[in-house]
Protein backbone atom coordinates (compact mmCIF):
# COMPACT_ATOMS: atom_id res chain seq x y z
CA UNK A 1 0.00 0.00 0.00
CA UNK A 2 1.10 3.63 -0.86
CA UNK A 3 1.82 6.20 2.08
CA UNK A 4 -1.38 8.09 1.25
CA UNK A 5 -3.21 4.89 2.10
CA UNK A 6 -2.08 4.81 5.89
CA UNK A 7 1.04 2.83 4.69
CA UNK A 8 4.65 3.29 6.92
CA UNK A 9 7.34 3.08 4.56
CA UNK A 10 10.18 1.59 5.70
CA UNK A 11 13.77 1.63 4.77
CA UNK A 12 13.66 -1.10 2.59
CA UNK A 13 10.64 0.47 0.77
CA UNK A 14 10.70 1.70 -2.90
CA UNK A 15 9.96 4.93 -4.17
CA UNK A 16 8.33 5.24 -7.11
CA UNK A 17 7.80 8.15 -9.88
CA UNK A 18 4.12 7.62 -11.34
CA UNK A 19 2.89 9.47 -14.34
CA UNK A 20 -0.62 9.76 -15.90
CA UNK A 21 -2.28 10.61 -18.99
CA UNK A 22 -5.59 11.34 -20.95
CA UNK A 23 -8.57 10.55 -18.65
CA UNK A 24 -6.68 8.94 -15.45
CA UNK A 25 -5.17 12.44 -14.97
CA UNK A 26 -8.40 14.15 -15.62
CA UNK A 27 -9.77 12.04 -13.21
CA UNK A 28 -7.12 11.80 -10.41
CA UNK A 29 -6.38 15.37 -10.86
CA UNK A 30 -2.76 15.66 -11.18
CA UNK A 31 -0.21 14.73 -13.81
CA UNK A 32 2.54 12.51 -11.29
CA UNK A 33 3.21 11.52 -7.86
CA UNK A 34 6.00 9.55 -6.41
CA UNK A 35 4.49 7.30 -4.15
CA UNK A 36 6.69 5.06 -2.03
CA UNK A 37 5.85 1.14 -1.59
CA UNK A 38 6.79 -2.26 0.04
CA UNK A 39 9.04 -4.42 -1.97
CA UNK A 40 7.84 -6.71 -4.13
CA UNK A 41 4.83 -4.40 -5.63
CA UNK A 42 3.62 -4.52 -9.12
CA UNK A 43 2.09 -2.33 -11.25
CA UNK A 44 -0.99 -4.10 -10.40
CA UNK A 45 -0.75 -3.38 -6.93
CA UNK A 46 -0.27 0.26 -7.69
CA UNK A 47 -3.43 0.05 -9.96
CA UNK A 48 -5.27 -1.08 -7.26
CA UNK A 49 -4.37 1.63 -4.77
CA UNK A 50 -5.29 4.52 -7.27
CA UNK A 51 -8.61 2.65 -8.16
CA UNK A 52 -8.67 2.68 -3.97
CA UNK A 53 -8.12 6.54 -4.38
CA UNK A 54 -10.67 6.98 -7.51
CA UNK A 55 -13.20 4.38 -7.91
CA UNK A 56 -13.51 6.26 -11.14
CA UNK A 57 -10.41 4.56 -12.50
CA UNK A 58 -12.41 0.86 -12.53
CA UNK A 59 -12.72 -0.05 -15.99
CA UNK A 60 -10.77 1.93 -17.31
CA UNK A 61 -8.25 0.29 -19.83
CA UNK A 62 -4.64 1.16 -20.11
CA UNK A 63 -0.94 -0.63 -20.73
CA UNK A 64 1.64 0.03 -18.53
CA UNK A 65 4.89 1.35 -18.64
CA UNK A 66 7.90 0.91 -17.10
CA UNK A 67 11.38 3.16 -17.62
CA UNK A 68 9.95 4.03 -20.80
CA UNK A 69 9.31 -0.03 -22.20
CA UNK A 70 5.93 -1.80 -22.11
CA UNK A 71 5.35 -3.82 -19.27
CA UNK A 72 2.74 -6.48 -17.90
CA UNK A 73 1.04 -5.29 -14.96
CA UNK A 74 2.70 -8.31 -13.02
CA UNK A 75 5.98 -6.60 -13.10
CA UNK A 76 7.54 -6.29 -10.01
CA UNK A 77 8.68 -2.64 -9.52
CA UNK A 78 12.18 -1.46 -8.39
CA UNK A 79 13.21 1.75 -6.59
CA UNK A 80 13.42 4.64 -8.81
CA UNK A 81 11.10 3.42 -11.53
CA UNK A 82 8.67 5.46 -13.74
CA UNK A 83 5.25 3.85 -13.75
CA UNK A 84 3.29 5.71 -16.86
CA UNK A 85 -0.57 4.22 -17.44
CA UNK A 86 -0.71 4.64 -20.88
CA UNK A 87 -4.46 5.23 -22.60
CA UNK A 88 -5.32 3.07 -25.81
CA UNK A 89 -4.61 4.88 -28.83
CA UNK A 90 -7.32 5.11 -31.63
CA UNK A 91 -7.99 6.29 -35.15
CA UNK A 92 -7.47 5.42 -38.53
CA UNK A 93 -9.67 2.76 -40.42
CA UNK A 94 -8.18 -0.15 -38.47
CA UNK A 95 -5.97 -1.55 -40.86
CA UNK A 96 -2.56 -0.40 -41.53
CA UNK A 97 -2.44 -1.22 -45.27
CA UNK A 98 -2.79 2.59 -46.91
CA UNK A 99 -6.03 2.82 -49.28
CA UNK A 100 -4.47 2.31 -52.79
CA UNK A 101 -5.72 1.10 -56.33
CA UNK A 102 -3.98 -2.53 -56.66
CA UNK A 103 -5.59 -2.41 -60.36
CA UNK A 104 -2.71 -0.80 -62.52
CA UNK A 105 -5.41 0.63 -64.94
CA UNK A 106 -7.02 2.49 -62.10
CA UNK A 107 -3.24 4.25 -61.82
CA UNK A 108 -3.24 7.97 -63.01
CA UNK A 109 -0.17 8.22 -64.97
CA UNK A 110 -0.29 11.62 -66.01
CA UNK A 111 2.11 13.52 -63.79
CA UNK A 112 4.22 10.20 -62.75
CA UNK A 113 7.95 10.89 -63.44
CA UNK A 114 7.29 14.57 -63.81
CA UNK A 115 9.44 16.96 -61.48
CA UNK A 116 8.03 20.69 -60.31
CA UNK A 117 11.40 21.69 -59.75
Amino acid sequence: MPQSSGYHPRMSDVRIELRYFARVRELLGRRADTRTFPPGTTIADIWASLTEECPSLVGLTWKPSVNQEYATPETVLQDGDEVVFIPPVSGGTGSSAPDFPTDPSRIDTRFVGRDKR
